[in-house]
């Protein structure tokens, strides 16, 4: 159950997570990689999708699992495709150690569906 506080500002799943299965997979994302399995089609074909990602980290708290994500630039909704993988990965629909085989295949289709908008927040910019 979502705590009131977060209608609106959270993606609510009606099963239970498997958490740590979804830390295993966000593993092989951090790194420098093409990421274009998991952004939206570019609209310029020179544009490079390789992006670099820093950490990503997940945190349980109660009912709320929180994903944050620190790279050195994003494709068109990267994040969105990451946390709507790593969510289908913790519901079981997609096995942890598929992220390399998805990230590698550079097929938007095979990995997972896109997180909703609500719930994404840009917490901090470094240069």
């Amino acid at each position: 159950m979502l705590p009131p506080f977060e209608h609106g500002r959270a993606w609510q799943q009606p099963v239970a997570l498997n958490f740590a299965a979804m830390k295993k997979a966000a593993r092989p994302l951090v790194g420098k990689h093409d990421f274009s399995a998991f952004a939206s089609q570019s609209r310029d074909p020179r544009q490079s999708n390789v992006r670099t990602i820093r950490r990503i980290a997940l945190r349980k708290t109660g009912p709320l699992v929180e994903i944050e994500v620190r790279g050195d630039g994003f494709l068109y909704k990267m994040v969105r495709g990451i946390a709507g993988t790593l969510v289908d990965v913790g519901k079981g629909r997609i096995p942890a150690s598929e992220t390399a085989r998805i990230l590698a295949g550079k097929d938007r289709k095979r990995a997972g569906q896109n997180a909703p908008a609500q719930g994404l927040f840009l917490v901090k910019v470094l240069y």
